[in-house]
């Protein structure tokens, strides 16, 4: 049963997470479906998507059996990657982990602060059991998350660190989001 929660998790959660990242990103500037969830099934890219998460995982369960404190720092610098791979799958791991860590170079206080700001609304969804943040706690929690990478995604590009081959952006196909 572990076993197949585990895999469940890996072949299901992760590209999922990947999906809903990448509707987030899209929802910022037009209406889209729910289907956009789905997104990272309907890639070539499938195993690439899946590979890379599983790596992000694996590397940030491995910092936290190290110390405590590694494993959040590096779950903050690897907080970018579902986006990045939302919006180019077919990047290669090093350049995923790459851009990630650039993005969140001198924000994870800023980002850890940001999570803090949710304290209350993760409160006001326990006492509701859950209802408010099912229908509002947590999608306001991951669109706030999408305007991050969207300013953290500028950021790498205004330094020249990505370009618009790297991070083409959202649209369908107009390199923007």
């Amino acid at each position: 049963m572990v076993l197949f929660g585990f895999a469940f998790g890996v072949l299901v959660g992760n590209p999922i997470q990947v999906g809903s990242s990448r509707f987030f990103m899209q929802a910022r500037e037009t209406s889209t479906g729910i289907g956009e969830v789905f997104y990272a099934f309907r890639q070539k890219e499938f195993w690439n998507v899946v590979l890379i998460m599983f790596v992000m995982n694996v590397k940030i369960f491995l910092w936290g059996l190290l110390f405590v404190i590694p494993g959040i720092v590096k779950s903050y610098e690897y907080r970018m990657v579902p986006y990045i791979l939302a919006e180019n799958p077919n990047l290669q791991m090093s350049e995923v982990f790459a851009l990630s860590r650039e993005m969140t170079m001198n924000q994870k206080m800023n980002i850890f602060v940001l999570d803090l700001s949710f304290i209350p609304w993760q409160l006001l969804s326990s006492v509701t059991l859950g209802l408010a943040g099912i229908f509002w706690v947590n999608p306001y929690t991951r669109a706030t998350e999408a305007e991050l990478y969207a300013v953290l995604r500028q950021n790498v590009l205004d330094s020249g660190f990505a370009n618009g081959f790297t991070l083409p952006g959202f649209g369908s196909g107009t390199g923007t989001f």
